[in-house]
């Protein structure tokens, strides 16, 4: 195996330890479990274990029943054997895994994955489907990759059939398998042959088979009807020529995974790692990679700026409106100073420097490259802080923050109170990826944005959202996210549900209100009647507006500037607004972004619909005078048990860290300054 070195050892597994598991150990770093399948042992992994232990930590056991490792005579459904190999990681000291499959260990895998998602980190699945799928798909009339399967779960026949030739056995079932029936190194079949030769080897790979159906079937069925998916990231190999070749192997698979991908390796069969091991490890080598971290900078092409102010230039202008106020809409000669603006001396180059200037990274989650900056503080000590923006915003609106948060004593404030500041763009906002699935509401980005500060390193951090930020962060601490210790919004979600059903039918306010909670309801009626269209348009037709606000900069102009009763046009610069919108018409995001709306239904300024009610941390909250509404404290307490802080100010609206970043930070300051320590 080249000039790495391979160990090999035994560890006793097993509910009571009765169980000693044979495996072969490499390199160092994180760690990667490699699962055989039938008739193999992890000799077939040979190939790679010396390039993935140049940078890895790699455990190839035999499985229960396989090779060097014990045969009892029970044991071998899929959980028990999955419960096997999580001991055995357990016992060397790792809790969590990259895991490569194939075949029977890829039953294994995914039953580990399963019921152990903790412990499984990536998934690589390779020639095989879901147990429940493959039996419902086999038709032994005609099937021929599958004829294996009917024999192998007959009692004691395979074992009478095949005992007297085993070499035969195995060499007809290699030369099968292989693409173009080229079969594999005599030095393979050999080994594999020794290892079912062995006494009790045959019995316990065919007992593996017979574990699959009904046991393994129905547990994977189960799970399926439960609605219990993978929420790891999954690679799906298949050989080209093997016995999956007509299957739709990740459309299949979709009904048991969230985040995957899959492709068949060309000239290849069922045996990838043996027949294609280069092939199988450059696609290894790529999905590894969507784990790391890798550094970002904006680079917008020179022609597709000439091709924006070409666009804004030729606008075909709509008529005024009729009234003399905002009531039909932002007003058309404000929407046209904008544009004159936009088109002549706006310098896109000054956002696009003072972006590159931070660390700027991109990383890869449940499917999705997820765009952040991250500035670390000087000072020692500083606590994380994650700063999730809403729309129609993005991570320019956080930008004044980061220079008083991550060095307040610059900034008036004490070196004690620093943060590390980590600000990533929504999926399918800014520069991150855009989802091609459905899913990616609230609870989801919530698990992302947990996922992303355990991939920086961060155990222990804080939270803080406004607009959409506020619903994510929210769902994020009701998840009970590792290492959150805090958050606060800017948003709240506080309307109790019987107010909020009230407003939502336009009813009148229920008895009872005080005159603050009087004067919420009355702010977010308002807003239902007179100012909402843009929320129920995307909210359930997210495309249709999208060709609008796709095809016209000053479309999409007109969008944002209209919001929250024009609120960017009367508190934030032009400067700051064509900033944002220029980020959202370069990169094409207008309409992915705007799918959140129709991804999450729940209502952000419901504590019923939010179930803040089920959050333990602390929660602050500080209410800006011209938000949507202004959340009345006695409602805040109602709908944060632990709410520790609150504070209202005289300065900042919807987009409170835009037009007030030092209000802000100082806010930030105070609401987290009890987590410290």
């Amino acid at each position: 195996m080249g000039q790495v070195e391979v160990t090999a050892d035994v560890v006793s597994v097993g509910k009571s330890n009765e169980l000693r598991m044979h495996y072969l150990r490499a390199g160092s770093g994180p760690l990667i479990v490699l699962l055989h399948g039938w008739p193999q042992t992890s000799h077939c992994w040979r190939y790679l274990i010396p390039e993935l232990a140049t940078t890895h930590t790699v455990i190839a056991p035999d499985l229960r029943g396989y090779g060097r490792t014990d045969k009892p005579e029970s044991g071998y459904d899929k959980r028990t054997m999955a419960a096997d190999v999580a001991t055995l990681v357990e016992k060397l000291g790792f809790s969590r895994a990259i895991v490569v499959s194939h075949d029977r260990g890829a039953r294994v895998a995914h039953r580990w994955a399963l019921d152990r998602p903790d412990q499984v980190e990536r998934l690589v699945i390779m020639d095989v489907l879901p147990t429940c799928e493959m039996v419902r798909r086999i038709d032994f009339a005609s099937t021929t990759g599958y004829w294996h399967w009917w024999f192998h779960l007959q009692p004691e026949l395979p074992e009478r059939l095949v005992g007297n030739d085993v070499a035969g056995y195995l060499g007809f079932l290699f030369e099968k398998w292989t693409h173009n029936r080229h079969g594999l190194p005599q030095s393979a079949i050999d080994e594999y042959v020794r290892a079912f030769s062995a006494p009790g080897a045959l019995r316990a790979g065919f007992s593996d088979y017979r574990a699959s159906f009904p046991t393994d079937f129905d547990d994977d069925d189960a799970s399926a009807k439960a609605g219990i998916r993978l929420k790891m990231p999954l690679l799906l190999l298949w050989g080209a020529e093997g016995i999956l070749q007509k299957e739709p192997v990740v459309d299949i698979w979709r009904d048991y995974a969230i985040d995957i991908r899959g492709e068949a390796i060309p000239q290849c069969g069922h045996f990838l790692a043996e027949e294609q091991p280069a092939e199988v490890l450059q696609r290894l080598r790529a999905f590894f990679d969507d784990a790391a971290i890798r550094p970002f900078q904006v680079h917008v092409p020179q022609e597709d700026l000439d091709d924006l102010r070409r666009r804004l230039r030729a606008t075909r202008w709509p008529d005024k409106e009729t009234v003399a106020d905002r009531s039909q809409g932002v007003q058309l000669a404000h929407v046209q100073e904008l544009v004159r603006e936009w088109a002549t001396n706006y310098d896109w180059r000054k956002i696009e420097a003072k972006l590159n200037s931070l660390p700027q990274f991109m990383t890869r989650i449940d499917g999705v490259d997820i765009h952040f900056i991250l500035v670390r503080s000087r000072h020692p000590n500083a606590m994380p802080l994650l700063v999730t923006h809403g729309w129609p915003g993005s991570v320019i609106e956080q930008l004044g923050l980061i220079d008083p948060l991550t060095d307040p004593v610059a900034h008036g404030g004490r070196a004690e109170d620093a943060f590390d500041v980590v600000i990533p763009s929504l999926p399918g906002f800014g520069f991150s990826g855009k989802p091609t699935d459905t899913g990616w509401d609230c609870e989801r980005i919530a698990r992302a944005w947990a996922e992303l500060m355990k991939r920086i390193g961060y155990t222990r951090y804080v939270a803080q959202g406004g607009d959409w930020g506020s619903a994510i962060t929210t769902a994020m601490a009701r998840q009970k996210a590792a290492g959150l210790l805090g958050i606060h919004v800017n948003l709240p979600a506080t309307f109790p549900a019987d107010v909020f059903e009230a407003v939502v039918a336009g009813q009148a306010a229920p008895p009872g209100l005080s005159g603050e909670e009087k004067a919420a309801f009355d702010a977010l009626s308002g807003v239902f009647a007179k100012r909402f269209g843009y929320y129920t348009m995307m909210a359930t037709h997210p495309q249709a507006i999208g060709y609008a606000l796709t095809d016209s900069p000053v479309g999409l102009a007109a969008w944002v500037y209209d919001f929250n009763d024009a609120e960017a046009q009367r508190l934030l610069t032009k400067q700051t607004v064509l900033d944002d919108l220029s980020l959202y018409w370069l990169t094409n995001t207008a309409t992915p972004s705007a799918r959140i709306y129709w991804e999450d239904k729940a209502a952000a300024f419901s504590s019923g619909a939010q179930k803040t009610a089920e959050i333990s941390i602390p929660v602050a909250v500080t209410v800006f005078p011209g938000e949507v509404y202004r959340a009345p404290k006695s409602w805040a307490q109602r709908a944060y048990p632990t709410l520790t802080y609150f504070h209202e100010v005289d300065e900042g609206g919807h987009f409170a860290a835009w037009e007030q970043p030092a209000l802000f930070s100082a806010e930030l300051r105070a609401a987290f300054r009890t987590l410290r320590g």
